[in-house]
């Protein structure tokens, strides 16, 4: 990612993936949201200490895709 903003090259396709939150009080969601961002560039990176943080920028597309898996 340093690599990638230094240079300020673009990218294809970066996506991220985080657990979906829980919001019922019964079932327990181990679901996921994946975030697919198009033909962007990596700005703002910063390393600090144990925390890695970046910013995507000039993007031309964002997809977003929910999984869900409840288990009761």
């Amino acid at each position: 990612m340093k690599r990638l903003a230094d240079d300020r090259t673009k990218i294809d396709s970066l996506s991220v993936t985080v657990a979906a939150p829980n919001k019922s009080g019964h079932q327990l969601d181990m679901g996921s949201l994946v975030i697919e961002i198009t033909n962007g560039r990596i700005r703002a990176y910063v390393v600090d200490g144990t925390t890695e943080s970046w910013r995507l920028a000039d993007f031309d597309g964002v997809h977003r895709t929910k999984t869900t898996h409840l288990v009761s």
